[in-house]
């Protein structure tokens, strides 16, 4: 009896056992013409993936007795294993429920040559990524000038201009957007734009891409320019974007200017009531007041009940001056002066002498009823603020 442990050690007897194991299998002949070899062991240009997993050996422990007896069993099943064909052996290590397919060459190739794409980023469906709110400060600036007159059926002269700038900011520069100047009440006569920075859209087609402009491009109160803020402009110069005046529907207020004139023997007073208009949203300040003396008065022996009025001779002014005043206050006037009368030639009675007024002021408010709106350009989508700072001059004139 031979070595159990070496298989190639066989006397006769193991030798004729194995033969009789080797009769129920496959001949070796019929294992080396089968496909199973043609297919798996030919000469292949790249590596061929398997499919079979392999099974990790398990040792036993055997005892250290000398006494084992090893029958013709085993030696028949351990030769029945070597000498299996190597699709038995496939079918006996894989389990049942394995895929038999196999991986072919193209299916490598395909995998190499077109990957899957990658999976897609994960995004949670509440997260929104913030709007870039954009500060633009713009300037509307107007200037009114009104002539009154004591006499009858007499009009009101009424100009009024203004203006519409950009403090051009560093964080301004170089963007381009669009400016809706809406004039819902008609107040408006002519307005014109800077032509360098401001483009009035009239091509409404074309820039209809920008849905700012669609939102007012059929509304007949509202006019749309295309703002193009330069580079490197000087941050302390406001840019002049728009020009207008004012139709005869603008006729604000902001003043009430009223002059009385009495003469007594030789001596003549004068009254001079400024007040501030109640519905104004804002203070009256910087408030200056010259009123001109006709010849036959003498300004030196003015006297005023408020100290702060002064007398110019050159030009024959009454000048004073207030800081301000709210809305419905009042300043009031009271000067008296010598006075000597011209004679005259008819027995008609005497023309009382002529106190023209000028009152001049400031307001940080508007006259107009004009409403700034603006967007970005296209692609921008940032929330576009507007500060917009109000002032006007009034130069009120009572003659």
């Amino acid at each position: 009896m031979s070595d159990p442990f070496d298989p190639f050690s066989l006397d006769e007897e193991d030798f004729e056992v194995s033969k009789a194991a080797n009769a129920s299998s496959k001949s070796s002949s019929d294992m080396f013409n089968s496909s199973f070899f043609n297919e798996e062991f030919a000469p292949a240009t790249a590596p061929v993936a398997s499919s079979v997993k392999e099974t990790p050996v398990q040792k036993r422990n055997v005892p250290s007795s000398s006494n084992l007896n090893y029958g013709t069993s085993m030696d028949s099943d351990i030769f029945a294993q070597l000498f299996k064909s190597p699709s038995q052996q496939i079918e006996m290590q894989s389990p049942p429920s394995q895929n038999k397919s196999k991986i072919t060459k193209d299916m490598l190739i395909d995998a190499y040559t077109n990957p899957p794409p990658p999976p897609p980023p994960r995004t949670s469906p509440n997260v929104q990524i913030p709007v870039q709110e954009v500060q633009v400060p713009l300037i509307i600036q107007e200037q009114m000038s009104a002539i009154y007159s004591d006499q009858e059926d007499s009009i009101p002269l009424i100009d009024i201009k203004g203006s519409i700038s950009i403090r051009p900011s560093r964080h301004l520069q170089g963007k381009t957007m669009y400016l809706a100047v809406t004039d819902a009440e008609n107040q408006l006569h002519e307005v014109k734009s800077t032509y360098e920075v401001a483009k009035e859209v009239t091509d409404h087609i074309k820039e209809s891409v920008v849905e700012f402009v669609k939102k007012y491009q059929d509304q007949e109160d509202s006019k749309i320019y295309k703002v193009e803020v330069p580079i490197k402009s000087d941050e302390s110069k406001p840019i002049e974007l728009v020009r207008f005046t004012g139709s005869e529907y603008l006729r604000p207020i902001p003043l009430l200017v009223t002059v009385k004139v009495k003469v007594k023997g030789s001596r003549v007073r004068v009254g001079v009531k400024i007040r501030s208009n109640p519905t104004n949203e804002q203070n009256i300040s910087n408030i200056s007041v010259l009123m001109a003396v006709p010849p036959d008065v003498s300004g030196e022996s003015m006297r005023m009940s408020q100290k702060e009025g002064v007398w110019e001779p050159i030009k024959r002014v009454v000048g004073y001056q207030a800081d301000g005043i709210c809305p419905g206050e009042t300043i009031d006037l009271k000067m008296e002066f010598d006075y000597s009368p011209t004679p005259q030639k008819d027995d008609n009675e005497a023309v009382l002498p002529k106190f023209p007024v000028l009152v001049r002021c400031f307001a940080e408010d508007q006259l107009s009823s004009v409403e700034l709106n603006l967007a970005g350009g296209l692609g921008d989508n940032s929330l576009y603020q507007t500060e917009i700072e109000k002032k006007y001059r009034l130069f009120h004139r009572k003659i």
